[in-house]
């Protein structure tokens, strides 16, 4: 067990498939034991704004589904594929506000080893592809 946790900390590039969500909660394990009241609250905003983008996303959704014929099946794979890609955006916007916001409210209740949070988040970044 000690030997996995030994590697997975020293193959910090291997994420799996590059995605947005992977990268932000990467970058906010390695950075929220160091963030001000003032700047997690800024991080805590996240959660606010990935609603926006949902509806934002839904909105794009719903003008494809209504403008689909067979001439704009050709474009459909590459709409889709940025569309996958924002909602992962939203996806690690929601939960970097969510954990914001619980450091925010309890914080007591969370220990501050970068060795953890390192290894915890490397495992999460690879547990989807």
């Amino acid at each position: 067990m000690q030997t996995e946790s030994l590697q997975i900390k020293t193959r910090a590039t291997d994420f799996g498939a590059p995605r947005v969500d992977r990268a932000l909660f990467f970058l906010w394990s390695k950075a929220k034991n160091q963030l001000s009241n003032d700047q997690l609250k800024w991080f805590a905003g996240f959660g606010e704004k990935a609603e926006q983008e949902a509806c934002d996303l839904a909105d794009a959704l719903l003008q494809l589904y209504c403008n689909a014929d067979e001439n704009s099946l050709d474009n459909t794979r590459e709409v889709l594929l940025s569309l996958a890609h924002q909602a992962y955006s939203i996806a690690g916007m929601s939960s970097i506000g969510a954990s914001a916001a619980d450091l925010l409210i309890n914080p007591e209740l969370h220990t501050f080893s970068t060795a953890s949070t390192t290894s915890e988040a490397i495992s999460a970044t690879r547990g989807v592809a």
